[in-house]
């Protein structure tokens, strides 16, 4: 009789009953090729009955016009009533309407201004016209070396052509830290080790 151990080391059986088809990567010899074609499926004869064509009913008649037919000369003389031709005008819109009429009322624009909406600045200036005469100061005018300086692109350099990554600009080299960020750069009391 075997162990316990022995009876779960068996691989399981598989009770679908399946074909074995071991793959073809590892197989020794390659399977022959096969001479009749392509698979056949066989369909059943419901499967063959529900393939056909739908039957026409019993008294079908197969009496439809073609595309293009001639016109019957009753259908020529006839005329629209009265009533077709009321239904194929357009509504025509109501009495109360006037062509670029705004949706709200003057008065209740105004009051929402008043009431609603942010009142401007006095000293607000509206926007200038696209052309504008320059004022004679203005054409005079120089850039200061501040200025100048500011305007200039900042040169790029690569590291084989001299440039260092480490070097320390004037303005950080003035830099003082702030009372919190020196609070903040301290460690942790509970992280510090004591000696």
């Amino acid at each position: 009789m075997a162990t316990r151990i022995e009876r779960l080391a068996r691989p399981k059986p598989i009770h679908l009953k399946l074909p074995d088809r071991r793959s073809v990567y590892w197989l020794d010899v390659l399977p022959e090729r096969r001479r009749d074609g392509p698979t056949v499926f066989e369909l059943s004869p419901r499967w063959l009955a529900l393939s056909d064509d739908r039957p026409c009913r019993a008294g079908y008649q197969d009496n439809r016009r073609p595309p293009a037919w001639e016109v019957s000369s009753a259908a020529m003389r006839a005329a629209a009533s009265e009533r077709v031709c009321s239904l194929a005008k357009p509504r025509p819109p109501t009495s109360a309407w006037q062509p670029g009429r705004p949706l709200l009322s003057k008065a209740l624009i105004e009051w929402i201004d008043a009431t609603v909406a942010k009142q401007t600045h006095p000293q607000y200036q509206l926007g200038r016209r696209v052309s504008w005469p320059v004022p004679v100061p203005a054409r005079g005018g120089g850039a200061s070396e501040r200025v100048r300086q500011l305007a200039r692109p900042k040169q790029h350099r690569a590291l084989d052509q001299g440039y260092d990554p480490y070097t320390v600009s004037l303005a950080a080299s003035r830099a003082s830290a702030s009372p919190r960020v020196l609070q903040l750069s301290v460690p942790l009391p509970r992280k510090c080790r004591q000696k």
